[in-house]
């Protein structure tokens, strides 16, 4: 449970969702990013160098960290967790891509990398998942191969690993980054104790660890409408749609207004938020105008009195 020093409340979920998305959004700020990471388009992917200096091995044990909040996300339960949309899809690819087996090895990598054999498997398995989703194979063949464990042979045409790596772009951050998700994956192996994902492919572990979000998925998520006169609700829930498609509501608006209505920056899996419906009294300058959010429960109060969309807009 989290607990905010000077500050009312209790966690019934609300607080650990809110602790968790701030900590994702200033450990991966667009533009200072906490951690050692490879940007990718507007997210990012996690470094690990592979000289393991003292330096390096504090980066582990952070993304170790982080790996064990992926567990929680994973596990679920009555207080779902959501990470947020900081992390790139392809570390969802290669986070699935794992067997059992490549988990059983992770310890022995981490305290010899270059010198285990099982590294050069593992780490092969990975640059072949970031190269062959470059390519036009499809997502199906990817993952029989992944199944079938059938991972082209590097020194069939390269005599050396250096050698292939030499012969693509950004190799070193590649390798990096299949170092970032191992450490990863390493916390996620010890907080559930195991290696099940849940997950039926790599976009459906994505969606429930990091969540979803679009403007038509938010608008189905606040269906939850309540109030005893619904005719008299009407015009504010027309008014809600309208602000979640309108073209002057920025992206960053509806994530900090998802972020007030349930903690997180991004939607979990089949979110549903609550609306209720109240009269305001007194001026319009008053806090009574002002939507009530509550972050837990995944519900908003507002008030149906607004008499026009931009003054509903404005509060």
């Amino acid at each position: 449970r989290i607990v905010y020093e000077g500050a009312e409340g209790i966690d019934a979920g609300g607080l650990s969702r809110d602790c968790v998305a701030i900590l994702f959004q200033e450990l991966f700020h667009k533009d200072s990013p906490r951690l050692p990471v490879l940007p990718c388009e507007t997210s990012f992917l996690p470094l690990v160098n592979p000289n393991f200096d003292q330096e390096e091995k504090i980066s582990q044990l952070l993304y170790q960290a982080i790996g064990m909040i992926f567990g929680a996300a994973i596990r679920k339960g009555h207080r779902p967790l959501i990470i947020g949309p900081a992390l790139h899809p392809l570390l969802f690819k290669m986070l699935y891509a794992l067997s059992l087996e490549d988990m059983q090895n992770l310890p022995e990598i981490f305290s010899a990398p270059s010198d285990i054999p099982g590294y050069e498997a593992i780490l092969y398995k990975f640059l072949f998942s970031y190269f062959a989703s470059k390519t036009h194979g499809s997502a199906s063949d990817l993952t029989n191969i992944f199944l079938e464990n059938r991972f082209p042979d590097p020194f069939e045409v390269y005599e050396s690993r250096e050698e292939f790596l030499g012969a693509f772009p950004h190799a070193d951050s590649i390798v990096q980054s299949t170092l970032g998700t191992l450490a990863i994956a390493q916390g996620i192996h010890q907080f559930l104790k195991g290696w099940n994902l849940q997950a039926s492919s790599a976009d459906a572990l994505q969606i429930t660890v990091a969540g979803y979000f679009s403007r038509d998925a938010l608008a189905d998520a606040l269906s939850g409408y309540e109030g005893e006169d619904l005719s008299r609700n009407a015009k504010t829930k027309e008014f809600i749609l309208r602000f979640i498609r309108d073209e002057n509501t920025s992206d960053q608006i509806l994530a900090e207004f998802l972020f007030n209505a349930t903690g997180s920056f991004t939607l979990i899996e089949g979110q549903n938020i609550q609306v209720s419906f109240y009269d305001a009294e007194g001026p319009i300058e008053g806090a009574s105008w002002f939507p009530k959010y509550h972050t837990c429960g995944f519900a908003i109060e507002t008030p149906r009195n607004y008499r026009d969309y931009e003054e509903f807009r404005e509060k």
